[in-house]
């Protein structure tokens, strides 16, 4: 990945703690996604996102994201 720059700041409450996130836009380079933990992820288009049940952060952060972006092919 190849950080573009800042695409602004989400703040979020949950009901026992809340987050103030950064969220950069980035590109992607080349190579395979290296996982700590257990967590599964997929590479998804922007625009197939809706196909996926999001948390409220999430759907702020893909309210950042540039109309027309893409995933790695």
């Amino acid at each position: 990945m190849q950080v573009a720059g800042g695409a602004g700041r989400i703040r979020h409450a949950y009901t026992h703690f809340k987050i103030d996130a950064e969220v950069f836009r980035s590109t992607w380079q080349a190579g395979r996604v290296r996982r700590r933990g257990p967590a599964a992820h997929r590479w998804v288009a922007p625009d197939r996102l809706a196909a996926y049940p999001l948390t409220g952060a999430a759907h702020k952060v893909k309210a950042l994201l540039p109309e027309g972006a893409s995933s790695p092919s």
